[in-house]
C-alpha cells in the first residue's frame, strides 16, 4: 500500500510540472490561419507570426508560457476567458512575458500589430 502512494504522489508532482494539455480547437493556428502562421517549432518551443489588423478580433484561444517580441507596436486588448479585459500599448522592440492563458486579442489601433509568440514547452530543470 505505501509504494502505491509513493507512486500516486509521485505522479502527482509530475503532473504539477507538465504543460497543460491543450485541445486543437483553442488553437490559435487552427482557429485563425491567416493571422497566426507557424514560423518554427521543435521539441522545445514553438514560434508564432501573428498579425492583427486594425479593429481585428481573434477568437478565444490558448496559449502555453510565452515570449512575445513586437515587431509593430499598437494599442491592443486582452480579454481572458472569464470576461476581464486590459488594455495596453505594445511597442516596437518590446519584449513580454506572457503565463499559461486562454484569452482573445482586439487591435484598437489604426495599423497592423505584428509579433513573434515564443511558446514553450515542457519545463527544464537547470
Amino acid at each position: 500500500m505505501k509504494s502505491i502512494s509513493k507512486i500516486l504522489i509521485a505522479f502527482l508532482v509530475v503532473c504539477s510540472f507538465a504543460p497543460k494539455i491543450r485541445a486543437a480547437e483553442d488553437d490559435p493556428v487552427k482557429l485563425m490561419p491567416k493571422n497566426y502562421r507557424v514560423a518554427l517549432e521543435n521539441h522545445q518551443v514553438r514560434v508564432l507570426n501573428v498579425w492583427l489588423r486594425p479593429g481585428m478580433k481573434t477568437a478565444m484561444h490558448s496559449h502555453p508560457d510565452s515570449v512575445v517580441y513586437v515587431i509593430s507596436g499598437g494599442l491592443v486588448k486582452f480579454t481572458d476567458d472569464k470576461g476581464k479585459s486590459t488594455t495596453t500599448h505594445l511597442r516596437e522592440g518590446q519584449i513580454i512575458w506572457r503565463d499559461d492563458e486562454d484569452h482573445m486579442v482586439q487591435n484598437l489601433g489604426r495599423h497592423t500589430v505584428h509579433v513573434l509568440q515564443i511558446e514553450l514547452k515542457g519545463i527544464r530543470m537547470f
